[in-house]
């Protein structure tokens, strides 16, 4: 029986660890996204963190991305980046301090913030846990 239940954490905690790469992927391409101008600094970037990534799931990740990039371009002409966030808020909470500062990063590669980076920076750093 408790052999089972450690099964039941390690799987549940696989299953949080993928929903966190999904929403991660998310905010790096709405950051990169966001400002209506990708530079080869930020693409450089982006395809770094997937390459680090232990990635989980059964769906390629190219093709992921492929299905992200559509759903964050949506949010980002209809000037809706807050409500993507709202949505993938819970999942980025699985490592809070990782999802800021890999936006931290991402926000910082082409050397310039736009308003709504500053808007989704404030987002993140009020509205995620980070616990002490």
């Amino acid at each position: 029986m408790k052999t089972e239940r450690n099964w039941r954490v390690i799987m549940l905690d696989n299953d949080e660890k993928q929903a966190f790469n999904e929403a991660l992927l998310k905010l790096m391409l709405l950051i990169y996204r966001i400002d209506h101008k990708i530079t080869l600094a930020e693409q450089d970037k982006f395809d770094e963190i997937k390459r680090r990534m232990d990635w989980q799931s059964t769906i390629n990740i190219e093709s992921y991305i492929t299905h992200a990039s559509g759903l964050v371009s949506q949010y980002v002409n209809e000037k809706r980046p807050l409500d993507l966030l709202k949505a993938i808020r819970e999942d980025l909470n699985y490592d809070p301090k990782l999802a800021i500062g890999m936006a931290q990063a991402m926000m910082d590669i082409d050397q310039s913030r736009h308003e709504d980076e500053e808007e989704i920076m404030s987002y993140l750093t009020t509205k995620l846990t980070i616990a002490a």
